[in-house]
């Protein structure tokens, strides 16, 4: 009788998730792996890119070391350039547990190296020469010290490289974030950016423009500013007035996109919006992250695209990890589709742990991926490219298709076109014309395969292969 019991309360509980994940609209990407097998373990545990360049580290597992893996973008074909790995590194140094890229410079942080002292830790910089990438520099802090972590959380942007220490012990805190200016042959130290009273400042941050934001362990969020150096302007506390438990955040212009948890239900997710008013965060409109018994977890925003992951759940039941696609129209942020990898349905794959974004360039993560080790995989995409049967399809009418001079489009549903878009086949928009419009006209552009989306006023969309002769 008990073991009857069981099996219904398995086959309800079966039949719940089943449910769950038929109730929207999903896209199932395709991954990809190093062109070798001495991947290591866990490929996908953080990502970066950077225009046609990608970055995909794996993790430190026994005795295998890190790596990171550099490949190249071209007309959506991704090419294995690199393998980085430091000559000095061990396995416990834990090697790629935070990258970043940006032009010709990788930096790559390994916050568990012995340099002199115990868990230092160390930064690694490669630059593309010739096409290769070629490592540059070593970096540790000035005021090096035992347990520092230096590396923990690495940013590059034009020609200044910021690193965290987040366990690095000042006079009155822990926690720091070293700034590096390139002054053409070296990386040299500027300045150090401390927040007094706060613990692991640093744990991770974000930079763009003049605005770099770090985190310490109570969640707290300070900001600093730059006029010719950083200085601290405000702290934000309690983010949420306690109702939320915060998990990641991401800088996008000047607004801050913060994934929260709430600790009395765990069900209850949002996304919460700050903007950058008169040197002050105003909160906007965020996100109901609901997504039944999945925590809350990643995020990254670019322009009008966002997409947020999912860390953990509730019900002990292995399962595929999803991640949630929002588009801004109308200055809401409307749900499009969700995204799975291609991990077996009933094993964990953490699909999301890590998302870079570039625009519409997305760049994911799930290391968990593969029974056997978890070998790990990665996926890239063109959010604009994906294929008309990847969401649910409203049956615009396309003709001709192939052509040479213009197409013309029917809306045979009854919902309402918000605006039509035409992207050549890397993902650049070329043409936006009214909802109104009837045609578009390609008459003055090259022969080769284009994209035709079409945007609803409910916020769903759809795309076209346009092929121009």
């Amino acid at each position: 009788m008990e073991t009857k019991s069981i099996m219904l309360r398995k086959l309800l509980l079966f039949s719940f998730f089943l449910s769950i994940f038929t109730l929207t609209a999903q896209t199932n990407l395709s991954g990809f792996l190093p062109s070798n097998s001495n991947s290591g373990i866990r490929f996908g545990w953080q990502t970066a890119l950077h225009d046609d360049t990608y970055v995909v580290s794996s993790q430190t597992f026994s005795s295998t070391l890190g790596k990171v893996f550099v490949f190249s973008k071209v007309n959506q074909v991704l090419t294995q350039q690199s393998v980085l790995y430091a000559d000095d590194a061990v396995s416990t140094d834990q090697f790629g547990r935070s990258i970043a890229i940006f032009g010709d410079y990788i930096a790559v942080g390994s916050p568990f190296h012995d340099s002199e002292f115990t868990d230092s830790g160390a930064v690694y910089v490669y630059k593309k020469i010739d096409n290769v990438w070629t490592f540059i520099q070593k970096i540790t802090a000035f005021d090096t010290s035992a347990d520092k972590n230096f590396g923990s959380c690495v940013k590059i942007q034009g020609t200044s490289l910021f690193v965290s220490a987040p366990n690095d012990q000042n006079s009155n805190s822990s926690g720091s974030v070293y700034v590096y200016s390139y002054n053409g042959t070296n990386w040299s130290f500027q300045q150090k950016l401390t927040v007094p009273l706060t613990t692991e400042l640093g744990l991770k941050f974000e930079v763009q423009g003049n605005l770099l934001v770090a985190i310490d362990a109570l969640d707290a969020h300070h900001t600093f500013t730059y006029n010719n150096s950083w200085i601290l302007s405000d702290s934000t506390l309690y983010i949420g007035n306690l109702e939320y438990d915060l998990r990641d955040f991401v800088l996008d212009g000047e607004r801050l996109y913060i994934t929260a948890v709430s600790p009395m239900n765990p069900t209850d997710n949002a996304v919460l919006i700050l903007n950058r008013v008169n040197n002050t965060w105003v909160f906007e409109p965020g996100v109901d992250g609901n997504f039944n018994d999945f925590y809350i977890g990643k995020i990254a925003v670019s322009g009008t695209h966002m997409l947020v992951g999912y860390q953990n759940y509730i019900f002990q039941v292995e399962r595929k990890f999803p991640i949630r696609y929002y588009k801004k129209i109308s200055n809401s942020w409307v749900l499009q589709t969700t995204f799975y990898g291609e991990g077996a349905a009933g094993f964990d794959d953490y699909f999301g742990n890590s998302i870079a974004m570039q625009d519409a360039e997305i760049l994911i993560g799930a290391p968990e991926e593969g029974i056997a080790l978890s070998t790990g995989k990665a996926y890239a995409f063109n959010l604009n490219l994906l294929s008309v049967s990847s969401f649910e399809k409203n049956n615009i009418v396309v003709y001709p298709n192939p052509t040479v001079n213009n197409i013309l489009f029917e809306n045979q549903t009854l919902l309402e076109v918000a605006q039509y878009e035409l992207f050549s086949s890397s993902g650049k928009l070329i043409t936006l014309s009214s909802k109104d419009s009837s045609f578009i006209s390609l008459e003055n552009l090259h022969s080769g395969i284009y994209i035709l989306r079409t945007t609803f006023e409910n916020g769903s969309f759809e795309n076209h292969k346009i092929i121009k002769y």
